[in-house]
């Protein structure tokens, strides 16, 4: 018995689990937990996924299949959440409840001002700068998912969305023939697009608009983009301005 617990106890703490396992079981129990510790110790992710995982980690008992860190298993849902990480959620289901409350009205606030500034996006010109970041960021560019989308243009997957739309209202992109859900292509006339705004684009320079999408609150990501995207005289002379405009600051 002991042998036994001991070994729930290791698999539960060292295993990445597997989400596709059936609901229920210690692989899909331990797997949910990661994913739900992940978005409460980040503050960041997928609000309705997680209350989906809650949901279904109580619901099928997925708790049970998991270990305090004495190695006995979690006789609640409301035990497993109160336990401290790495074995439980280290907080009590109200309090969990509130911090997704507050995540999701952070999110809500995000989506909002990503919106405001998409209204600004109204031209083709833009709709295709945008689109041919995400062809060349994707490892593979005849395969582009939502998820891609949001990561290459670092916007809120909801706003991921709707350039998806957009791009599918245009033509620009077209459902994958193998029929996965979520997975889309580039399409003939997408190729056509980018491979005419490309021969078009300005080669270079100062007077060439300089497009970024970087969070504010993130200024190495934005030093790391200015780098890569400009010249080293350039970066010298934006280096001298932004110090000329501490001086003034003083």
């Amino acid at each position: 018995m002991n042998a036994n617990t001991s070994k729930v106890n290791r698999l539960t703490l060292d295993e990445p689990g597997d989400l596709a396992a059936p609901r229920g079981s210690q692989p899909w129990a331990i797997a949910v937990r990661l994913q739900i510790q992940s978005v409460l110790n980040d503050n960041a992710g997928d609000v309705k996924q997680i209350r989906t995982w809650l949901k279904g980690i109580e619901e099928h008992s997925g708790y049970s299949q998991l270990t305090n860190e004495d190695g006995e298993a979690f006789s609640s849902y409301a035990e497993f959440c109160k336990a401290k990480q790495p074995w439980g959620l280290g907080s009590s289901p109200e309090i969990i409840e509130q911090m997704l409350k507050d995540l999701e009205l952070n999110q809500e606030n995000i989506v909002e001002v990503e919106e405001e500034k998409s209204r600004s996006w109204g031209d083709i010109e833009q709709y295709l700068q945008r689109f041919s970041k995400v062809i060349q960021d994707c490892e593979d560019n005849n395969s582009i998912s939502v998820h891609q989308i949001a990561k290459i243009l670092n916007i809120h997957i909801k706003n991921a969305y709707k350039w998806k739309k957009r791009w599918l209202d245009l033509g620009w992109i077209e459902p994958a023939p193998e029929g996965k859900r979520g997975i889309y292509q580039i399409s003939d006339e997408g190729k056509k697009q980018v491979q005419q705004w490309a021969e078009q684009a300005p080669s270079g320079g100062f007077n060439e608009p300089l497009w970024l999408t970087v969070p504010r609150s993130n200024p190495q990501k934005a030093a790391e983009e200015l780098i890569a995207s400009l010249e080293v005289e350039q970066l010298k002379e934006i280096y001298e301005l932004i110090g000329k405009s501490f001086e003034k600051q003083e």
